[in-house]
């Protein structure tokens, strides 16, 4: 018999892989409940509203990366190598399932409509990341191993624009679409000795 937490993983696991793939608002209660054959109480239970269900998603991504980003292995890594290890879970997490879209380029296609308090978590996210990818390109810079014109932080904003449009255009022309762009990105970005 599955625990409360296993179905509150269950839930969460299914909207934001929905989310991933459709989109915020093209989900309902019914459909979670549906594939995960359990009652549209025990979603309702775990979360009150589907606010509630979104806000959730978006916290556990964000101590994902958290959790990531302080690992002492990651830590340890000189800055091109905290890049390329932060593109390879970027990859794996979405473009090994089916062309998902990473939760903050699929929040921002629908950030209008989505609930103030996810889009308040989304900001978050969204901060986070770019504070950590901006403190590794001025790292990068500081040690002659990243090149590129202008300040850290809007290098970070650059990159991550390029990662997540990559990942869209990439339901369009595939994979190599998005392996292509982020080669280029790569090439441009490393100092050349």
């Amino acid at each position: 018999m599955a625990t409360r937490t296993d179905t509150k993983e269950k839930i969460l696991d299914l909207a934001e892989a929905l989310m991933r793939e459709k989109g915020f608002g093209e989900f309902s209660y019914a459909h979670l409940s549906s594939e995960l054959n359990i009652k549209n109480a025990a979603v309702h239970y775990h979360f009150p509203s589907k606010d509630d269900l979104g806000k959730a998603i978006i916290e556990r991504a964000l101590q994902r990366f958290i959790t990531w980003s302080h690992l002492d292995s990651i830590k340890e890594m000189r800055p091109k190598e905290k890049l390329a290890a932060f593109m390879e879970v970027y990859y794996k997490q979405n473009l090994d399932y089916s062309f998902r879209l990473c939760l903050i380029g699929s929040s921002a296609a629908a950030f209008p409509a989505l609930p103030e308090r996810m889009q308040q978590e989304v900001k978050g996210l969204a901060e986070t990341i770019l504070g950590w990818l901006a403190q590794v390109f001025e790292e990068g810079r500081e040690k002659w191993e990243l090149n590129f014109n202008g300040s850290a932080k809007a290098m970070a904003s650059v990159f991550i624009s390029t990662l997540a449009g990559a990942l869209q255009l990439s339901r369009i022309g595939g994979k190599s679409f998005y392996t292509t762009t982020v080669e280029q990105l790569w090439n441009q970005l490393l100092v050349k000795h």
